[in-house]
């Protein structure tokens, strides 16, 4: 019992179990029917649900930036959340992901502008296309799709909107095993 406990608190301190880089980048639809593009980069640090034999099971921290085309405002955006995970890894072919997120979306070369707040849920199959599974640190890349819907916000003269993205997801990632 307490060594499990000291390996919890191990993971807590240092955020091992389940490190994260990831570029996004995929088209947009919003509640009215205009279509965008958006790409993002995010550094992820997580931990693992199971300490008994090798993990699969990791809660995962995200944070993410990024930008492109918001076709309500039709001006550039730049993109900023902050993500909260559940990482299902099936060795040796793939993760699944979910989660929800929270942002906000400016329009930096307008004067005055207010920010929207963002609201979301997330889910990835991403499968794995290479990893060297020998030691009890798994690194990974994967590559695949990423569903996202999102409710958007800003204040009572603007007018709210969902938006649905399907963006191609590669990820580096860094898996505490422990086996």
């Amino acid at each position: 019992m307490g060594r499990a406990v000291l390996v919890v608190l191990a993971g807590l301190a240092c955020g091992c179990g389940a490190s994260t880089v990831r570029v996004a980048v995929g088209p947009t639809l919003d509640s009215a029917a205009r279509v965008g593009v958006e790409s993002t980069f995010s550094i992820g640090i997580g931990w693992p649900l199971d300490f008994h034999g090798r993990s699969h099971h990791f809660v995962q921290a995200r944070g993410a930036v990024g930008g492109g085309l918001d076709r309500q405002a039709e001006r550039p955006v730049v993109v900023a959340s902050g993500e909260l995970d559940y990482i299902y890894w099936g060795e040796p072919k793939l993760d699944v992901r979910f989660g929800m997120h929270v942002g906000l979306r400016m329009l930096p070369d307008t004067q005055g502008a207010p920010d929207s707040h963002v609201f979301g849920a997330h889910a990835a199959v991403l499968p794995i296309v290479l990893t060297w599974p020998s030691s009890w640190m798994v690194p990974q890349i994967v590559l695949g799709p990423e569903l996202r819907a999102e409710y958007v916000w800003t204040d009572a003269t603007h007018p709210s909107r969902a938006i649905v993205s399907l963006p191609l997801v590669i990820e580096g990632n860094l898996l505490a095993a422990g086996d």
